[in-house]
């Protein structure tokens, strides 16, 4: 038994989906600084943290309200 009751295969699926932006996010962030384009790659990542920061007052909005 699981922590849900959520299907393996819709975990799965779910899962391997939400990782294709970072996975992706990663090789252009690191092909940027491969090829020496540090400017790009910072940008790219003050993107992504901005991205995350956001994403994380949403999150504490939408627990609060649930509580």
């Amino acid at each position: 038994a699981g922590l849900t009751d959520m299907k393996l295969g819709f975990w799965l699926a779910i899962t391997s989906i939400a990782r294709i932006p970072a996975i992706t996010i990663s090789t252009i962030g690191g092909n940027a600084i491969g090829t020496e384009k540090y400017t790009f790659a910072a940008i790219v990542f003050a993107v992504i943290l901005a991205i995350a920061i956001i994403g994380v007052f949403i999150y504490r909005k939408i627990s609060n309200q649930n509580e």
